[in-house]
C-alpha cells in the first residue's frame, strides 16, 4: 500500500513503459495484456537450472542491470534525438 515508495526503481523502465502503450492501444483490454505477457518467449523461458549457461555467466549479468536502478540498455530516444 506504500504504491513503491520503499522499493527501488524499476529495473527495466522500457519495458513498463512499452506495456503502459500497448495497454493504452488495445483499449485498456487486460486480457489482450495478459495473453501479450503469456505468450512472450521470455514468459515461457524455463526456470530450471542450467549448469552450462551458469558457467557462461556465473556473475548472473545477464539478466540484472549494473547497478540498482540503471537500465540494462540506454534510453530508447524519440524522433527529436531526446529520451
Amino acid at each position: 500500500s506504500d504504491f513503491g515508495y520503499n522499493g527501488g526503481r524499476p529495473s527495466h523502465p522500457e519495458l513498463l513503459d512499452y506495456l503502459a502503450r500497448r495497454f493504452v492501444a488495445d483499449g485498456g483490454s487486460v486480457k489482450r495484456l495478459h495473453r501479450l505477457v503469456m505468450l512472450s518467449a521470455t514468459y515461457r523461458q524455463s526456470s530450471r537450472f542450467d549448469a552450462q549457461a551458469a558457467e557462461k555467466d556465473a556473475d548472473d549479468k545477464s539478466s540484472k542491470p549494473e547497478k540498482p536502478g540503471a537500465s540494462a540498455k540506454p534510453a530508447a530516444k524519440n524522433a527529436k534525438g531526446k529520451e
